[in-house]
C-alpha cells in the first residue's frame, strides 16, 4: 500500500508538472527547456492584451520579464522534483524484482529440502513398521514360551532355569516396549515437522505471488495502464454524478479498459421495478443517448478542470436539447 501511494504522487506530480510546462508554452511562446527564454519582447500583454509601457509601472517589459522568469524557474523546480520521484520509483521496481527473485531462489531450496526431509521420513517410517512388525512377532513368540515355561514350573528339576528365562524374557520385552514407544515419539515429531514445512512452503508461495504482482504494477506496461484505468475510473464517477442529475437516476453508465487498453462504453436503464438492466448505446433512445453524451462531455471537462487545475466561467454547448421531449428539456434546463 505504501508504495502505491508513492507510483499515484509520483504520477501526480509528472502530470501537474507537465501541466505548468504546457501553460508556459501557451502563455508565453516560448520553447521550455532548462535555459532561461530570450528577453521578452512582445508589443502586448500575452494574458490580457494590453499595449506595454516602457516607463516600469502596470503592463512593463521588465515587470513581465520578471513574471516570466519567475514562472520559468519554479516549473524547472517542479519537473526536477518529479523526475526525481520518478528514479525513485524505478529503483523500488529494481528492488521489487531483486527480492521476488530472492523469494523464488528460497522457495525453490526450501520445496526440495522439504521433499528430502519426506523421503527421509518415509523411509524412516518403513523401518519403524517393519521394526514393530518384529517387536509384535517376538512379543507373542515370548508370550508362548511363557506359557510354555509356566507349564513345567512344578518342574524341580528344571525350576531355577525356568525361572531365569522367564526373568530374561520379561527384560528383553520391557526393552522392545521402549524401543517401540520412542520410535512412536519420533514419527509424531515427524509429523510435526513436516506440517510446519509445508506451512512454511505455502507462505513463502504467497509472498512471491504478491511480490509477482508488484513486479507487474512497476513494469513498463503495468504503469501505463494503472495511469489510463485510474482516468477511466474518475472519468466515469464524476460523468455518474451528472448522469444521476440529467436522468434522475433512471440511467448509468460504465467505462472500462478491454485487453488492449481500449475504452468499452456500456449504459444501463432502470426498470419500472427498480432494477437495472444493461443496454448497448446503439439501443439508447435519442434522448437517453442525449443524455450520456452530455453527462461525458460535462464530467470530462470537470477531470480536466482538477488535473489541469483549469477553471473555465464559460460552457458552450451546440443544440443541447436536440432529441429531449418537453419533460427532458425542463429536466437538463
Amino acid at each position: 500500500a505504501s508504495a502505491q501511494r508513492k507510483v499515484d504522487q509520483s504520477l501526480f506530480r509528472v502530470e501537474a508538472a507537465d501541466a505548468v510546462c504546457k501553460n508556459l508554452k501557451t502563455k508565453w511562446n516560448v520553447s521550455f527547456s532548462s535555459e532561461k527564454p530570450r528577453k521578452f519582447e512582445f508589443d502586448r500583454c500575452p494574458t490580457c492584451l494590453q499595449p506595454l509601457s516602457g516607463n516600469g509601472m502596470g503592463h512593463s517589459h521588465n515587470a513581465l520579464q520578471e513574471i516570466l522568469d519567475k514562472e520559468i524557474d519554479d516549473a524547472l523546480i517542479e519537473t526536477l522534483k518529479a523526475n526525481e520521484e520518478k528514479e525513485e520509483v524505478a529503483r523500488l521496481r529494481t528492488e521489487a524484482a531483486f527480492v521476488l527473485k530472492t523469494t523464488e531462489a528460497q522457495l525453490k531450496e526450501m520445496s526440495d529440502h522439504l521433499k528430502n526431509t519426506a523421503e527421509k521420513w518415509n523411509i524412516k517410517m518403513s523401518e519403524t513398521e517393519l521394526l514393530i512388525q518384529y517387536v509384535s512377532e517376538n512379543q507373542r513368540n515370548h508370550s508362548s514360551r511363557l506359557s510354555e515355561s509356566i507349564s513345567i514350573l512344578n518342574q524341580d528339576a528344571r525350576t531355577e532355569a525356568i525361572k531365569q528365562g522367564l526373568k530374561s524374557e520379561k527384560e528383553l520385552l520391557k526393552a522392545a516396549e521402549g524401543y517401540f514407544k520412542r520410535s512412536e515419539d519420533d514419527v509424531m515429531k515427524a509429523k510435526e515437522s513436516l506440517a510446519d514445512m509445508q506451512s512454511k512452503a505455502e507462505h513463502q508461495r504467497t509472498s512471491s505471488a504478491t511480490l509477482s504482482r508488484l513486479s507487474e504494477v512497476f513494469g513498463a506496461k503495468g504503469i501505463q495502464t494503472f495511469v489510463l484505468q485510474y482516468t477511466i475510473d474518475a472519468l466515469e464517477a464524476i460523468s455518474q454524478e451528472y448522469l444521476d442529475e440529467l436522468s434522475d437516476g433512471s440511467l448509468r453508465l460504465s467505462l472500462n479498459l478491454d485487453d488492449s487498453d481500449r475504452v468499452l462504453r456500456r449504459a444501463s436503464v432502470r426498470l419500472p421495478c427498480g432494477n437495472y438492466t444493461e443496454r448497448s448505446l446503439s439501443s439508447l433512445s435519442g434522448g437517453q443517448w442525449r443524455r450520456c453524451q452530455l453527462a461525458l462531455a460535462l464530467g470530462f471537462s470537470d477531470l480536466i478542470g482538477r488535473r489541469g487545475r483549469l477553471q473555465s466561467s464559460l460552457m458552450v454547448l451546440d443544440e443541447p436539447f436536440t432529441h429531449l421531449d418537453r419533460s427532458g428539456r425542463d429536466h437538463v434546463g
